[in-house]
């Protein structure tokens, strides 16, 4: 296996690459071609990648669509790496416009599995490995010949990617963020670029942006009217959040509603690689329940209400 390149997940995204190619670093030669998977977790490398290519020889030169069928359906060859795609996954269709330099790829409907930070190492595993092909620059992938509305931009090209050495510090990453739909029915997903500095903690930037609200759905609230973060810190992939009085003074009536909100705030939290659950707290007080949901127990990520 080649060379892994350190890709910095300090939210829920994949960060860095030059928009000229990888930084300090080779690609795969265009004879052989390179297929990018997951490092897999399971091995202590002591390497921070995240993803990583595996050379693939070619008895003759790979199409498009060979490309993404080893890729999707094969999965890679060394232990060391492990395929970002859900069981069952195949390839519907591929179709190249070598006039823009688009390729679009059709997946089958168990791709839908992927969401947040997981649908975004896929994307990128299919556009890094398609970007490869001479006169390619852009991928769109379809599920089932529709475009998933969960992702910010659907032309996925390799420059979006910002791969980066392991001594330097992102300054900039792609959060997800979760807010309650304006019918009521679930929640919807938004992704969004921010700054970091040295001295900013991930985990209060995107409180920051939860509370600015949806970009598409200003009227839509994630909490309830004036509610504030009174302190918030991670332990153990536990995210501890104290919240203002107006979290409950102001809550929904309806229970539904308070649950979206609920979860908005869990989910979103939950996105971050750190986090693994959250315990909320109102007023530096426990909270016995919420919509209905009982919330003195750490709360996990709740993506059935995902829409």
């Amino acid at each position: 296996m080649k060379r892994c390149f350190p890709l910095f997940l300090a939210i829920t995204m994949l960060l860095s690459l030059t928009a000229c190619g990888l930084k300090g670093s080779t690609v795969p030669s265009q004879s052989n071609y390179g297929l990018w998977f997951s490092v897999n977790p399971e091995l202590d490398s002591g390497d921070t990648s995240a993803v990583a290519w595996e050379d693939r020889q070619w008895e003759k030169e790979p199409t498009a669509l060979d490309l993404v069928k080893a890729l999707v359906e094969e999965g890679p060859q060394s232990e060391e790496l492990c395929s970002p795609f859900p069981e069952g996954v195949w390839v519907r269709g591929i179709f190249v416009d070598k006039s823009t330099g688009i390729v679009q790829v059709d997946l089958s409907g168990e791709y839908r599995n992927l969401v947040g930070f997981d649908l975004t190492v896929a994307d990128y595993c299919i556009a890094l490995t398609l970007c490869q092909l001479p006169g390619i620059d852009t991928v769109r992938i379809k599920v089932e010949g529709e475009l998933l509305s969960a992702r910010d931009r659907q032309s996925l090209q390799v420059g979006d990617v910002l791969l980066s050495g392991i001594a330097e510090e992102p300054t900039t990453f792609l959060t997800t963020l979760y807010f309650p739909r304006w019918n009521g029915k679930g929640l919807t997903a938004e992704y969004r670029q921010v700054t970091r500095s040295d001295e900013d903690e991930a985990v209060e930037i995107v409180m920051t942006e939860l509370l600015r609200g949806p970009v598409e759905d200003s009227e839509c609230l994630p909490l309830p009217e004036g509610t504030q973060v009174r302190n918030i810190s991670i332990g153990g992939g536990l995210c501890y959040v104290d919240l203002s009085h107006d979290f409950l003074r102001n809550a929904p009536q309806s229970d539904t509603q308070a649950t979206l909100m609920l979860y908005s705030l869990v989910n979103t939290l939950c996105s971050l690689g750190e986090v693994n659950q959250v315990l909320i707290q109102v007023g530096g007080q426990p909270l016995d329940s919420y919509g209905g949901v009982d919330t003195l127990a750490p709360l996990s990520a709740n993506y059935d209400l995902i829409r």
